[in-house]
């Protein structure tokens, strides 16, 4: 048997094709996009900076490392408005590295902190993933008062430490640096072992880097996620 094609076949043919292959190609893009899982949402970070002065390390280490990794941080103090780096924080071996770099995270944290920040209490807490507390003389005087009855715990603090209970419950993560560690929700045994992996604590302002990338692999955006 042969096969034979008239002049109306040879017309009608490229047309059917092309028709197929834009057909084919509707039902592959369909397909895909049905496949596609939806865009996570963007994780959020607050981080408290101490007023009037503040270790600018233990600031712009965390931010750097939470950038990097796609996290929206902001910047948030007790009481708002602008703050300064504590002056021998700038000549710290890192600081002076990263000015000489023009590092461009470190640039922004000293933009933001000089325009003016937010005041934590008019944040709301459930709208973040993490908080990181920056340590430093400021944010202690911020955090615990001392009179003639002694030292107690200041409502900014406590204030503080109820915005990372609440943080916690949600499935969120917090961390802290040296004196910044005051600000974290103390915990039972009971909370010290449902929340154990999404509480960080660092002794001294230098683990801030080491703390924020213990949170981002928390919420399993770290490196090795």
């Amino acid at each position: 048997m042969s096969l034979s094609l008239s002049s109306d076949d040879l017309t009608t043919w490229p047309v059917l094709a092309s028709a197929a292959a834009l057909l084919a190609a509707f039902c592959w893009s369909y397909a895909r996009r049905r496949r596609a899982p939806a865009a996570s949402p963007r994780a959020r970070a607050l981080i408290l900076v101490g007023t009037p002065h503040f270790p600018l390390p233990a600031v712009a280490q965390p931010f750097a490392v939470f950038t990097a990794a796609g996290v929206e941080v902001t910047l948030c103090s007790a009481r708002g408005g602008a703050t300064q780096p504590d002056p021998a924080s700038l000549q710290t071996e890192v600081a002076q590295a990263a000015a000489a770099a023009c590092d461009p995270c470190w640039l922004q944290v000293l933009e933001t902190v000089g325009g003016g920040l937010a005041a934590l209490p008019q944040l709301r807490a459930e709208r973040f993933d993490a908080l990181f507390v920056a340590g430093g003389a400021g944010v202690l005087r911020e955090l615990r008062e001392t009179d003639l009855r002694g030292r107690r715990l200041t409502p900014f603090c406590l204030a503080c430490r109820d915005a990372g209970a609440q943080l916690l419950a949600r499935g969120g993560v917090v961390g802290a640096t040296g004196h910044g560690v005051l600000a974290l929700p103390q915990l039972s045994e009971e909370e010290k072992e449902r929340y154990a992996g999404r509480y960080f604590a660092g002794a001294l302002d230098s683990a801030a880097p080491e703390v924020a990338q213990s949170m981002l692999d928390a919420l399993q955006l770290g490196e090795g996620a």
